[in-house]
C-alpha cells in the first residue's frame, strides 16, 4: 500500500478489488485486462470505469505500448467515497417498514 501511495501511475490487474484500492487511493490507474479469461468479468469492469472516466485500461499484448502512450495529465475523475450502510438501509425498508 505505500508503494501505491508514493506512485503516481498504477498498474494493476483488472480485478474489482485491486480497482477499489487503487482508485480511493485517488491514483492514475492503467488496468490490466487478462483476455485469457473465459467470461471476461474483467473487461467488462474495466470498459465501465473507463467510460465513466476513473481509470484507462489495456490488454496484456498491448501493455507495453500503453505504457508508452499513458498521459499522465489525464485527469481522472475522483471515486465516490464507500457508502457501508447502503444496503443494510435497503434491507431494512423492505423488511421493517
Amino acid at each position: 500500500m505505500d508503494d501505491m501511495r508514493a506512485a503516481d501511475v498504477v498498474i494493476g490487474h483488472a480485478g474489482a478489488g485491486t480497482a477499489l484500492e487503487v482508485l480511493r487511493e485517488r491514483k492514475h490507474f492503467l488496468m490490466v485486462i487478462n483476455a485469457e479469461l473465459m467470461s471476461n468479468h474483467q473487461k467488462e469492469l474495466a470498459i465501465a470505469l473507463q467510460n465513466e472516466g476513473y481509470l484507462r485500461y489495456c490488454y496484456t499484448n498491448t501493455l507495453a505500448d500503453s505504457i508508452i502512450s499513458f498521459d499522465k495529465e489525464f485527469v481522472s475523475k475522483p471515486f465516490p467515497p464507500p457508502k457501508p450502510h447502503l444496503f443494510s438501509n435497503f434491507v431494512d425498508n423492505i423488511f421493517f417498514t
